[in-house]
């Protein structure tokens, strides 16, 4: 019933080449106008969000798992309920009204957990002197000897050391 003619599978490859190389130049004026946290004094509005976004400041994967914890949780539910009138076994469908929300909870627990340690180490990192790319602090260099020459003899040699080391005599 539908057929696709030669011309139009053409037109939708050029389609997918112009919006590959439109996606390239919007990825370089991104990465060039709008992410470098320099930018971010200049920026307002949609831009400003958009380097919030690009910058992860927030995930936004915790707002989805939000949703889609609400959605599971009634389609479990709900699909226990007309399970119910499909005639399928009357217990276990009430198992899967009752027991099905909670391990959808379960589950949706285990993922935030996994998602507020992510955060943690990333609120650590801010927290950190420099992030984790901080370099380590060389411990300081250990002092060079004062060398003297003795006044008798002309050996050189370190003075907290102590007397000269080839004729005795006490210099100071």
């Amino acid at each position: 019933m539908f057929s696709y003619s030669y011309t139009s599978r053409g037109g939708s490859g050029a389609l997918g080449l112009v919006a590959f190389l439109l996606a390239i130049a919007a990825t370089v004026a991104i990465c060039i106008l709008v992410m470098p946290k320099n930018k971010r004094e200049g920026l307002s509005g949609f831009l400003l969000k958009l380097h919030e976004i690009v910058n992860f400041k927030s995930l936004i994967i915790e707002k989805i798992l939000k949703v889609l914890y609400v959605f599971c949780t009634c389609l479990t539910v709900l699909l226990g309920f007309f399970e119910i009138f499909a005639g399928m076994p009357f217990f276990g469908c009430l198992a899967l009204i009752v027991i099905g929300p909670f391990v959808v909870r379960l589950i949706y627990e285990g993922l935030m957990l996994f998602i507020i340690c992510v955060q943690n180490v990333i609120e650590i990192n801010k927290k950190l002197d420099g992030g984790l790319t901080a370099k380590p602090v060389a411990p300081p260099a250990p002092a060079e000897p004062k060398m003297v020459f003795c006044t008798q003899c002309g050996t050189r040699y370190d003075a907290a050391a102590g007397p000269c080391p080839n004729c005795g005599a006490r210099n100071q």
